[in-house]
């Protein structure tokens, strides 16, 4: 998918960026060069005269030969940062051979810290750019037309995915819904490439989208290919794979064919001793660091009458129960109260909440908002009842109306944070919060790890979802 019309000012905007993280890096290798005196001044000060410009404009190029500036790379997946932290090394092995042929001095400390640094700043203004893409394509810049073909539910399950990531940037256009049978599919797909560039230049389609099973052979979708080559329209097809990583994929020839390897779900990586360390060590640290927060909300909730803690069954790992704790935020007969609410959740059926209960306190409220009262749970982490990252820690009601594919959510320990809290919280569906869950178990990764960590904090300072 590329980005058409005003698009090229984003490139352009791109260009500039990563030229200017250039820039500012070459000043800050230049200031730790000075702070550490490994080069006298004057003579840097020459090279750098003559530098800054062939360097940051190489690296430029090398970036756009790796593929850096490719459209299709943009907004989604790792292989633009790839290219960067690629690009990095390609400039370090350019950059010293110019050194070593022109026998031109440089101090060792400017040169790492110039790789270190400008690889550093150039992943994290990728990051920003990209931020400021998804909000783009969700203002409605940006956008690819697409064209879906399919059967009806896989229309409408395109069509879901659509619709709820709008910073993909993906309008749909149209459909063509295929049902043909086995008997009239050669005949029907002879003449559906035709119907297919007509409405390609009648609905101006950037994208036409194959839904899974849509395209009856490789010898068609090939056909497809020629007629379409030269057109502004691209083709795309979509695997009968749901919710694997990019990096569990792997395409391989075989005998011309296109072979998809799918590597083996990562549950095993969630539960490691890797996993386990990283858990117990950020969670004493996060008690350390948070400790004085913990003193003054149980203060607080303790003056507002009954006990500090709230203590609650929750089932975990293999399905086995333990006693999960949080700040009270709720009254002290809040059980009790349960019976005299109306319906709860209009979204999630599951899952208990109401957006307005009568039963929450004012320190609650507060303390709920931005998830002050989940902090006990770093306690349950040190014993390892429960892990800093995982499913979200159901009741025992809820598990008793698991289905087979939602007990898959057991394998690994729950966690005080997860897919579901960076991507919604309250305000997903149940099926929404099962499929985050077990797409976190399945591509588990410490990257994803550390994703997950930086991401809860803006969902808590926005406390989007949060009641």
């Amino acid at each position: 998918m590329t980005i058409k019309g005003t698009g090229a000012w984003f490139l352009a905007g791109l260009v500039l960026l990563d030229a200017l993280c250039i820039l500012l890096a070459m000043e800050l290798a230049n200031y730790a060069r000075g702070v550490l005196g490994f080069l006298d001044t004057g003579v840097l000060d020459a090279i750098l005269q003559g530098l800054w410009l062939p360097a940051t404009a190489c690296w430029i190029v090398v970036i756009a030969v790796l593929g850096g500036y490719r459209s299709a790379d943009l907004g989604a997946g790792l292989r633009e940062h790839t290219s960067i932290v690629n690009s990095g090394f390609v400039m370090g092995g350019l950059l010293a051979t110019a050194l070593y042929l022109t026998r031109t001095p440089l101090s060792r400390v400017f040169f790492f810290a110039l790789l270190l640094i400008g690889t550093g700043l150039l992943c994290v203004g990728r990051l920003l750019a990209r931020r400021v893409l998804h909000e783009l394509r969700r203002r409605g810049h940006f956008g690819s037309r697409v064209l879906v073909v399919g059967s009806r539910p896989e229309i409408a399950e395109l069509s879901r995915v659509m619709a709820d990531s709008t910073w993909l940037g993906l309008q749909l256009a149209g459909t063509r819904v295929d049902d043909a049978t086995a008997a009239d599919q050669d005949n029907d797909h002879r003449e559906m490439v035709e119907e297919l560039l007509s409405t390609a230049d009648d609905l101006e389609i950037d994208l036409i989208l194959f839904a899974a099973g849509s395209v009856p052979s490789s010898t068609d979708f090939r056909r497809y290919m020629w007629q379409f080559e030269g057109h502004h329209t691209q083709l795309a097809v979509v695997p009968s794979l749901v919710d694997v990583a990019a990096d569990r994929v792997r395409t391989r020839p075989l005998a011309g064919l296109p072979i998809v390897f799918v590597e083996d779900p990562r549950s095993r990586g969630a539960l490691s001793l890797g996993k386990r360390i990283l858990d117990l060590g950020l969670s004493l640290l996060f008690i350390v660091l948070f400790s004085p927060l913990l003193i003054v909300t149980a203060l607080l909730v303790r003056a507002d009458g009954g006990p500090a803690l709230y203590r609650q069954t929750r089932i975990g790992r293999e399905g086995k129960p333990f006693a999960m704790l949080k700040f009270r935020s709720m009254v002290v007969d809040a059980d009790q109260r349960l019976a005299e609410l109306p319906d709860g959740h209009t979204v999630n059926q599951r899952m208990f909440k109401l957006a307005d209960d009568p039963r929450v306190t004012r320190i609650g409220r507060f303390i709920r908002r931005y998830s002050i009262d989940e902090l006990p749970q770093l306690f349950s982490v040190v014993i390892g009842d429960m892990s800093l990252i995982g499913p979200r820690p159901a009741l025992p009601s809820e598990v008793s109306h698991y289905t087979a594919d939602e007990r898959q959510r057991l394998r690994v320990r729950p966690g005080i944070t997860g897919l579901w809290q960076v991507s919604g919280r309250s305000d997903l569906t149940w099926e929404q919060t099962v499929r985050l869950d077990l797409r976190y178990i399945d591509n588990w990764s410490p990257w994803a790890d550390l994703a997950i960590l930086f991401k809860t904090v803006r969902a808590v300072l926005s406390s989007d979802g949060a009641y």
